[in-house]
């Protein structure tokens, strides 16, 4: 009798700077303890007991890290509060959004031409930016979400100076909309993690020594160069930057765990060196494949640094 592969939960959406492609080299970096006992040890012994993730975009890492390692908790936040609402929805009630799905899956796929198609998207679009999100139509607006995220440009998410979703159509001959076995799936990680929506520093985080809290923020953009950071109206600036420096070492010094993910520039160490002149604070990097522009020749390889405190 053959053994049954498990099938694992994935990010349910598509995200600018998900991690998915970075996990591994991310897992080798996790850290182990003084007397040799490795992640998975320290975390199923009680050492670690809570998973904190304050950017949680896509939820790449949260996803990896409640399957892979028994965490007894997690935590996680964003500011995008229809993403929230998706997250939400997903945990609450996954059939009554499946259901939603399968609805904008058939009204997509019944259309024969892409012109039919695109009119379906922006219709789509429009009902996301001017129905406010509320406890009636919740599910609606999560399943809208999904729907954009799949069936937008490369699966980006941008807002203009009013908060309004404005990425065009992707011109996909087919996407996959409804995928109701993965959604079913995320809906059992996330039972045992607690959700919410706001700015990093509005949450009370349960952040002590047995917690290891993941920041993924929107990156610094590289000097000279062409970044996105628009995943709100307001951005996410170099003053956001600074903030973020100081929770995280604020979190290192209260004795939680912590690693940070942001962009590593050549031209511009300033980033780098304000973390790394910190006793305790290190500044690794890792190589990821930049997938998200317009441009051929402006995706490629590109260096990211992981600062951590162990």
């Amino acid at each position: 009798m053959t053994k049954q592969k498990r099938i694992y939960a994935r990010p349910f959406i598509k995200w600018a700077g998900g991690k998915t492609q970075l996990i591994s080299q991310l897992d080798s970096l996790l850290p182990s303890s003084s007397d040799g006992e490795d992640f998975y040890t320290l975390v199923k012994n009680g050492f670690y007991t809570t998973y904190i993730e304050p950017f949680v975009g896509s939820g790449a890492m949260l996803f990896y890290m409640l399957q892979r390692y028994p965490f007894k908790h997690g935590v996680i936040c964003d500011c995008n509060e229809a993403l929230i609402n998706v997250y939400r929805c997903v945990k609450r009630d996954p059939e009554k959004l499946i259901d939603e799905l399968k609805a904008l899956q058939l009204r997509y796929d019944s259309q024969v031409t892409l012109d039919g198609k695109k009119g379906v998207y922006l219709l789509v679009r429009q009902s996301f930016n001017t129905v406010v999100i509320d406890v009636s139509n919740c599910y609606q607006k999560a399943a809208e979400f999904i729907f954009l995220n799949k069936t937008c440009f490369n699966g980006l998410y941008r807002v203009n100076g009013k908060g309004e979703f404005n990425v065009p159509f992707g011109q996909y001959e087919s996407a996959t909309i409804c995928d109701a076995d993965n959604i079913r799936l995320c809906s059992d990680v996330l039972q045992r993690v607690d959700i919410y929506c706001g700015d990093f520093t509005e949450v009370k985080w349960d952040m002590g020594t047995h917690s290891f809290v993941y920041f993924d923020p929107p990156y610094r953009p590289l000097k000279g160069k062409d970044s996105f950071t628009a995943y709100n109206k307001s951005g996410f600036t170099d003053a956001d930057q600074n903030r973020l420096y100081e929770f995280f070492m604020k979190g290192a010094v209260e004795g939680s765990t912590v690693m940070l993910s942001n962009s590593a520039d050549d031209n511009d160490t300033s980033l780098r060196d304000k973390y790394e002149k910190n006793p305790g604070i290190y500044v690794k990097e890792v190589k990821a494949r930049r997938n998200i522009n317009s441009k051929g020749d402006g995706r490629g390889e590109i260096k990211e640094l992981v600062i951590v405190n162990f």
